[in-house]
C-alpha cells in the first residue's frame, strides 16, 4: 500500500508511527499541497491513501484556494485514492467536508492526534472510521460506497 502524507512539521511524526507498526506500506511525505501536485503531476505515482493534514498549509486564513486546488487534482488524478483530511481547527474541518467530496474521502476533526488514530486511518476503510470516529467526523452529504 502506497501512503501518502501532505503535512508540514507533523507529517514526518506520523510517518514514523506509521513505519513503527506497518512493515508492508510505502510512505511519501510531502511538506505542502503544491509539492504534492507539483511531483505527481510530473510523474506516474500510483497512491492509495492520502493523509491531508491541516499543518500543510501555509497560510491558515487562506487555505480555501489550495483546498479546492487539491480536490480538483485528486478527483482528476486519483479518484479511487482515500483521502483523510485531519483538522485542527473546527471552521478549517468543516470547509474541508464540504469542499472534498468524495465516498472515499473524509474529514476529521482532532484536538489531540493518538498513535492508535492514526494507525485505524492509514489501515481501516472509510466506512469503518466514519463509525469508530463518529463524534470527530464532520459529515458531508455525499453517500459513502461499501468497501471490501
Amino acid at each position: 500500500m502506497h501512503l501518502v502524507i501532505v503535512g508540514g512539521k507533523s507529517a514526518s511524526k506520523v510517518k514514523d508511527i506509521v513505519s513503527q507498526n506497518f512493515d508492508n506500506m510505502d510512505i511519501t511525505i510531502y511538506n505542502s499541497v503544491g509539492g504534492f501536485i507539483d511531483d505527481t503531476s510530473a510523474r506516474l505515482v500510483y497512491i492509495d491513501r492520502i493523509l491531508l493534514l491541516q499543518d500543510s498549509f501555509s497560510d491558515v486564513e487562506g487555505y480555501r484556494q489550495e483546498v479546492n486546488r487539491f480536490n480538483d487534482f485528486v478527483c482528476k488524478k486519483y479518484v479511487s485514492a482515500r483521502v483523510i483530511v485531519l483538522c485542527k481547527d473546527e471552521d478549517f474541518a468543516k470547509f474541508t467536508s464540504e469542499a472534498v467530496v468524495s465516498p472515499y474521502a473524509l474529514s476529521i476533526f482532532v484536538v489531540k492526534l493518538k498513535s492508535q488514530m492514526i494507525l485505524d486511518i492509514v489501515s481501516e476503510t472509510v466506512d469503518i472510521l466514519r463509525k469508530k470516529y463518529v463524534n470527530s467526523v464532520v459529515v458531508t452529504d455525499v453517500d459513502s460506497f461499501q468497501e471490501t
